[in-house]
């Protein structure tokens, strides 16, 4: 049997106002996205590390069938009630596509879309219809059933006090000008730390304080703390 279930409650706003946090992320990746199984599994290990390097926390990776669906629960804030989004469209439901790419080095599947009322969770012990139908005849057994491949290890990032290392893409984006076009890196890669940032406690987010050189950079000199 084919069950899945939403990771997000029915109710998420009110009068088209967002008061949904984006407490859940949801990265699936496609083996058919790729030309071998060993790109795929690589895909899929390297996002595993990046969710433990950037959140300090081991996902639940389940086994669809013809993928991974990988859940990592994060204590999130409603980032519309955030100053630093609020002239954004939908930055919180923005910000689940954008962790799915980012964790997963944008291996994620482009067709699968995150978001608050379509961010769908398979059940271990349950089977993919599409599998079952497409792929093994009509036939539900153990190559279409959802198996667990990795538990989640029980921590959500922010409860407790995990930091996102990312001062170290600041600093070496803003150290770089060796091209015209490094404001445009800076700003994206300022964008990436400042839209992982809010998944943190507020109270106990790192603060970034910067601070203007009267003379030129010298190696070694701080040009930012975090």
């Amino acid at each position: 049997m084919d069950c899945r279930i939403n990771a997000y409650p029915h109710y998420v706003g009110f009068d088209d106002i967002n008061r949904q946090s984006p407490n859940f992320i949801f990265i699936d990746i496609d083996s058919s996205t790729f030309k071998t199984d060993k790109e795929f599994w690589a895909a899929t290990t390297n996002t595993c590390k990046n969710i433990l390097k950037s959140l300090g926390a081991k996902p639940t990776v389940l086994w669809t069938g013809n993928g991974v669906h990988i859940y990592q629960p994060v204590e999130g804030v409603v980032l519309e009630q955030e100053s630093l989004f609020a002239n954004f469209d939908q930055p919180s439901q923005t910000f689940l596509k954008f962790a799915a790419q980012y964790l997963s080095n944008h291996k994620s599947d482009t067709n699968n879309n995150p978001a608050f009322r379509s961010c769908l969770l398979r059940i271990p012990g349950s089977h993919n219809a599409k599998c079952v139908q497409q792929q093994n005849n009509g036939i539900s057994d153990s190559s279409t059933e959802i198996k667990i491949i990795q538990h989640w290890d029980g921590l959500r990032p922010g409860s407790n006090n995990v930091i996102i290392p990312f001062d170290e893409i600041i600093t070496e984006s803003l150290k770089s000008t060796s091209s015209k076009a490094h404001d445009m890196t800076i700003a994206y890669r300022l964008f990436s730390y400042l839209s992982l940032l809010p998944i943190i406690n507020i109270d106990k987010r790192p603060r970034i304080v910067y601070w203007k050189k009267r003379r030129a950079y010298h190696a070694g000199d701080a040009i930012c703390h975090i």
